[in-house]
């Protein structure tokens, strides 16, 4: 076998060349999706995060309106603490969900859900607590009925919250799905050309 021409090392040297290069480009792409994918990983614990705390703030919600009719049940002040207790959740829970608020209608959300929450506790311990005390069941009735209105409306806000937050987990979702077709697409034509 004879010398090997500096033509022909040129074009091996150029094809591995060219090689090297197909394949530091797929890996690039593939590099920048991860990243991609990662910030938005954080983004969707986040999202997340957020709509576990809706959910908390909902059950606690319940809990204190459980506390207000068993109050009206009872017919007595027994679960005055308790209700105060589920109150300072419902406060706890809806100061997390303020500072995690990511907009301005997120942030209007959580307002209307404080003031509402208020209203119910003014409710239980200036009007509901006393009617039960002074047995006046027509008193009771019209507040058992406000009570009412004002946990649906802290219920219809956290869903709405809560909406929000699974609608843009299902965006991250299908995110996700694309960037993992585009990124195999990208990969195989890269990867296939550079074996050509």
């Amino acid at each position: 076998m004879g010398p090997v021409s500096g033509t022909t090392t040129r074009r091996v040297l150029l094809a591995f060349g060219a090689l090297v290069a197909l394949f530091a480009a797929a890996s690039g792409y593939a590099l920048g999706r991860l990243s991609d994918l990662h910030e938005g990983t954080h983004a969707l614990r986040e999202v997340g995060g957020r709509a576990r705390e809706a959910r908390e703030l909902a059950t606690a919600v319940r809990d204190q309106y459980a506390h207000l009719a068993h109050t009206i049940i009872l017919g007595n002040d027994s679960h005055r603490r308790f209700h105060s207790e589920a109150r300072a959740r419902v406060e706890a829970l809806t100061r997390r969900l303020a500072e995690h608020a990511r907009d301005a209608d997120e942030r209007a959300a959580v307002a209307d859900i404080q003031a509402s929450g208020d209203a119910l506790d003014t409710l239980y311990r200036d009007t509901l607590l006393p009617a039960v005390m002074a047995k006046d069941a027509r008193a009771v009735e019209a507040a058992h009925g406000r009570a009412l209105e004002w946990v649906s409306r802290i219920q219809a806000r956290v869903d709405a919250l809560t909406a929000d937050s699974d609608a843009s987990m299902a965006a991250f979702e299908a995110r996700v799905g694309a960037v993992e077709r585009d990124s195999f697409r990208w990969a195989l034509l890269l990867l296939g050309g550079a074996t050509l």
